[in-house]
């Protein structure tokens, strides 16, 4: 009985073992430089000890391991990882917009759009950092005409 309720429940542990895996990321990991990332990513796939997977999605006990975790989000509905390259919708260029009105989609305006979008959906502040030209302004003000890509 004990093993048949463990093995039952193996799919919700490793469910919630990629939402912690990707909680890490955007929050103790999301405030490091691009080295940082790198050393970053490399000591949580050698610690975490899930299957690393190439050239496929990775799912429930697995992680991708071509790129860094950076580059994924785990999908709670269909239990994979998925590239935020997957999410960036096609820009169409609208000729009567204003030149400030316009933000081309890349996968980083994807990945803030999603995450403030979550943040107000749970009615947390959030604050957007970075390097000048990173998009943070024109990401905001595209999510608050109602226009987000995430």
């Amino acid at each position: 009985m004990l093993t048949a309720l463990l093995v039952k429940e193996q799919p919700e542990f490793e469910h919630l073992h990629a939402l912690f895996l990707q909680c890490l990321y955007w929050s103790v990991g999301g405030a490091l430089l691009e080295d940082g990332k790198v050393k970053f990513d490399a000591y949580i796939k050698y610690m975490c000890g899930l299957t690393q997977v190439d050239g496929k999605r990775a799912g429930l006990g697995e992680m991708p391991s071509d790129e860094s975790l950076y580059e994924y989000y785990w999908d709670p509905e269909t239990y994979e990882w998925v590239a935020w390259k997957d999410k960036v919708p096609q820009y169409i260029h609208d000729p009567a917009r204003r030149f400030t009105e316009i933000l081309v989609p890349t996968v980083d305006t994807v990945r803030t759009t999603w995450l403030v979008e979550n943040q107000v959906r749970i009615k947390r502040p959030a604050l957007l950092v970075g390097e000048t030209g990173t998009s943070k302004t024109a990401t905001t003000q595209n999510f608050l005409r109602g226009e987000s890509h995430g």
